[in-house]
């Protein structure tokens, strides 16, 4: 008994010791656009697909980095963040490959950050012929007690993440992870009732209804302008950045390349013929961009439908001639390949 002891007391230091490399999140600005990167990242055809496995480690003390243990022979794309955060406070990293892989991934960057939460989600991301191993996860503190309080109010200064459609779903600027907007109001009360007392003390009278309704409003006013000025810093450097990728690639941020493919589609199909689109994340965009031309899904094709192309995805290779739709495959020649793995394909007619 005394010699098991010694041995998980020796293997522990030694993974204590073991030297651990750190990893920074990358910048992205949606799980949408998270997975789009990871997709160029692992390259994933229909045969070697990709795939993500979520691990929920919710027994996790709340700390400032999240350790993990693992094995990979390829880059290993991750989520991760708190349990109960907000979809979009999520942290985006890649993992180098390693054969005993030790890294440590920092959670103060997370909105979501507070000693108060626990537990932990991680996504994994990899390919299914290819597929990474996660051996083991923990929480550390490798923060001090000041940069552990500067850092949630740090997160005022954080960029909103947003897509060019989710303006509807902001999360919000939080302090703490506590919705700033709960200390606006908390700081608007105080002003504005210690501003009714010093007036009081000050004319030893009590403010009528209309002098309170209209400093209240001013106050309202001002707290409502300053979040939106707010707000302003982080939606014009984002545009610009869209604007500049637009401009350089024809990237339009999450969607992709559905405008390059629109504009291909065009010089070879028409309203005669129409587009087999299969399993395209920009399906539905396309479909509005394409009219008239028709667009089918593999799964609505009738007698008398006659595509003359077809988008496909996981696509890298322009010499591949043999593809799949859904539960179909047919024959086809690579006419243009896009960064985000679709591509366009001309059906072979039957010989």
């Amino acid at each position: 008994m005394k010699r098991a002891f010694l041995i998980l007391l020796i293997l522990g230091f030694a993974q204590a010791a073991h030297a651990k490399e750190s990893v920074e999140p990358i910048n992205v600005a949606s799980n949408e656009q998270a997975l789009m990167l990871f997709t160029r990242i692992l390259r994933p055809t229909p045969e070697n697909d990709i795939f993500v496995d979520s691990i929920v480690a919710d027994k996790l003390e709340a700390n400032t980095h999240l350790r993990i243990w693992y094995q990979s022979s390829v880059p290993v794309p991750i989520e991760y963040g708190f349990l109960h955060s907000v979809p979009n406070d999520m942290l985006a990293a890649v993992l180098p490959p390693a054969q005993e892989g030790d890294v440590l991934v920092p959670l103060l960057t997370s909105p979501s950050f507070s000693l108060r939460e626990k537990g932990v989600l991680l996504k994994v991301y990899g390919l299914q012929k290819e597929p990474p191993a996660i051996l083991n996860l923990t929480t550390e503190d490798h923060g001090s007690f000041l940069t552990t309080i500067t850092s949630a109010f740090s997160h005022l200064f954080f960029p909103e993440k947003f897509t060019y459609s989710s303006m509807s779903e902001l999360a919000g600027y939080r302090v703490n992870a506590r919705p700033l907007t709960l200390l606006i109001a908390a700081l608007f009360l105080l002003l504005l009732v210690g501003g009714e007392i010093i007036l009081f003390v000050r004319t030893r009278t009590i403010p009528s209804r209309f002098l309170l309704f209209r400093h209240a409003s001013i106050l309202l006013l001002a707290f409502l302008f300053l979040y939106e000025v707010r707000f302003l810093f982080d939606l014009l450097p984002a545009q610009i950045a869209l604007q500049r990728e637009w401009s350089r690639e024809e990237h339009f941020g999450h969607m992709g390349d559905v405008y390059a493919i629109a504009e291909e589609v065009r010089k070879v199909a028409t309203e005669n013929d129409g587009v087999l689109l299969c399993d395209s994340p920009v399906s539905t965009p396309l479909t509005y961009l394409l009219f008239p031309i028709p667009v089918y899904q593999p799964e609505s094709l009738k007698e008398g439908d006659a595509p003359v192309a077809a988008i496909t995805v996981k696509t890298w290779d322009e010499k591949q001639r043999s593809f799949a739709c859904g539960p179909y495959r047919f024959s086809g020649a690579v006419l243009r390949l896009f960064p985000d793995s679709e591509a366009l394909v001309r059906f072979t007619p039957p010989s």
